[in-house]
């Protein structure tokens, strides 16, 4: 079986590196490990250095360009997609508009989030919404 394709919320990210153990930080050694590969667009990297520079501190990063260089870490790691159609209002938060077009631009068959309720249409087009625990239970890394 292929590896599923995969987007991850900033907000699992930030939980990986506020506390190195737990499910969202095992989902980043699978993804550093090379045995997934998240998949992105340039507004949810965009996203992602954002919230690593205002979140260094409780992530254990020194300083900005530290910060930034994991959200450069996590580019090079990465699927890159181009957004050609917006979907904000199939969610329920539209400043999370950008990590749903991002899964749909990707084809993603999960989306990576502790904030499922904000996708409710997430089924309509083929994503499963799952929480890192929920993610790694369903490919048999729990």
């Amino acid at each position: 079986m292929d590896a599923p394709r995969i987007v991850i919320d900033t907000n699992v990210w930030v939980s990986a590196f506020r506390s190195k153990r737990g499910a969202s930080w095992e989902l980043a050694q699978l993804v550093t490990d090379g045995r997934l590969m998240p998949h992105v667009s340039v507004p949810l990297l965009f996203e992602h250095e954002k919230i690593f520079r205002r979140e260094r501190e409780p992530m254990g990063l020194e300083s900005l360009e530290e910060a930034s260089a994991l959200a450069r870490v996590i580019a090079t790691l990465a699927e890159g997609h181009d957004i050609y159609f917006l979907w904000r209002t199939f969610v329920a938060d539209p400043d999370d508009a950008h990590v749903f077009e991002a899964a749909v631009a990707a084809r993603a068959d999960y989306l990576v989030t502790f904030n499922k309720g904000d996708f409710p249409s997430a089924d309509r087009f083929g994503i499963r919404l799952a929480t890192p625990y929920e993610f790694l239970s369903d490919v048999g890394e729990m």
